[in-house]
């Protein structure tokens, strides 16, 4: 199980639940939404589905980036640091 706490949301994932979710915000359109939304005051414009029908979780742009910051990260070439998520090896590290 993977637990996914990113500000005020808490998420559960399987192995392949977490696989789906980081293809899910992988995939986001952003150039979309905000062509879609550009006439709109709301802040929080990009929706991420969820496999419950009735919940659809909503970020804004810097929170959105961090997301995908989160899910997505990789082992830059310039950078030191392990990778938190590995698709392609399926090495994970969770705190």
């Amino acid at each position: 199980m993977f637990y996914l706490k990113f500000s005020s949301v808490l998420i559960e994932l399987t192995h392949k639940e977490f696989k789906a979710f980081h293809l899910v915000v992988k995939d986001i359109d952003t150039n979309y939404w905000e062509k879609i939304n550009k006439y709109s005051n709301k802040c929080r414009i990009y929706p991420i589905s969820t496999s419950q029908q009735n919940l659809v979780l909503i970020f804004n742009k810097s929170e959105l980036q961090a997301l995908k910051e989160l899910v997505l990260i990789t082992k830059s070439e310039n950078s030191n640091y392990a990778s938190l998520f590995d698709i392609n090896q399926k090495r994970f590290f969770l705190n």
